[in-house]
């Protein structure tokens, strides 16, 4: 094994644990928001929860592995140059992570991380130095495209069909007994989602260490310590917190009872473990979260979205595909012809 070799080895682990330790903590929002700001949960109980919770979605993760991220990778090149177009998708997926994360904007880092292997694939094909086949391409733009769009219209729509029967079940029920209920539900779909991360992110790690090994000229040999690795990264990143982002999704973008907010959980929690095991497509917590909330909190008499704040976390969506999958493009195509 080269110098060259070990070095973007090392580069892509190291990057990998930043990677994830940042997205546990960035994406605690889209599973504790709800619960803690309708009062089903104390902070410190919803992140033990959710650590938990995410360690066991790690495990199953590992189970899905068949997705655009690993059929694309395999097509990437051994040695160096296979490595750099890695490291530059985890290095821009981490950085816009950290940008967005300070603005209190919640962003989707698994179209972060797909749109810079993209880039990164998009950039040995156009300096000529790999020559990856557009058909290999193509499936995981079309998933990109897709969970990027359905994401947060599927979240949207089915919180707010969900919400009519529910308010029906609840006319003639006092609130004082309803909201204790929905507080009760909310305490288990906030873990279910959870559930749900640890299953999407964990299969993408998953992928992504499985690819990057024989990348390398390694044997990946047993793989226990991929999921444990793994969790390890994401219990670390869960005790961060992400209070920021929560207060986007309960403030500033819609202010819901807590009914409303249990149908909003249920609905991103069953879209996000039915999406990893139905459809195996790279959802974004994020973009679902945000969708069934604002899909609920439409579903009120009053006018409760703030559509600005809305339209903000949309474009930052789009910037997200954008911008990632120019920078690591840029970052592979400035850099790989020194492995040519």
């Amino acid at each position: 094994m080269s110098p060259d070799t070990v070095f973007f080895l090392i580069l892509v682990s190291l990057l990998g644990a930043s990677f994830l330790v940042m997205l546990s903590g960035h994406d605690n929002s889209n599973a504790i928001a709800l619960p803690v700001r309708s009062g089903a949960l104390t902070p410190f109980r919803a992140l033990l929860l959710t650590a938990a919770m995410r360690v066991i979605g790690v495990i199953l993760g590992a189970l899905l592995i068949d997705f655009a991220v690993e059929e694309f990778c395999v097509h990437f090149p051994e040695g160096p140059l296979g490595l750099l177009g890695i490291a530059a998708a985890l290095a821009t997926a981490l950085a816009w992570g950290i940008l967005t994360w300070s603005r209190g904007v919640p962003s989707s880092s698994s179209h972060a991380l797909t749109a810079g292997l993209l880039g990164a694939g998009l950039a040995m094909v156009l300096t000529g130095n790999h020559d990856i086949p557009w058909l290999a391409m193509g499936p995981t733009t079309w998933a990109l495209l897709v969970s990027l769009v359905a994401s947060p219209l599927a979240g949207g729509l089915l919180a707010w069909v969900l919400t009519f029967p529910a308010l029906w079940l609840a006319r003639d029920v006092n609130p004082s007994t309803v909201n204790p209920r929905a507080r009760m539900t909310l305490a288990v779909t906030g873990a279910a989602n959870a559930l749900g991360h640890g299953i999407q992110y964990g299969a993408r790690i998953y992928a992504i260490t499985v690819v990057a090994l024989p990348l390398a000229g390694l044997q990946v040999g047993t793989t226990w310590w991929i999921p444990v690795a793994t969790a390890v990264c994401m219990v670390a990143g869960t005790f961060l917190g992400g209070w920021r982002i929560a207060h986007t999704l309960t403030e500033r973008l819609v202010t819901i009872d807590p009914l409303r907010s249990s149908i909003a959980s249920l609905t991103s929690a069953a879209l996000l473990i039915g999406g990893a095991f139905g459809l195996q497509l790279p959802l974004s917590s994020s973009l679902t979260t945000a969708g069934a909330v604002v899909g609920a909190g439409h579903n009120q008499r009053h006018h409760s979205v703030r559509w600005p704040q809305a339209g903000r976390i949309g474009i930052y969506y789009v910037l997200t595909v954008v911008l990632c999958g120019a920078t690591a493009l840029l970052v592979t195509a400035g850099f790989s012809p020194l492995w040519d």
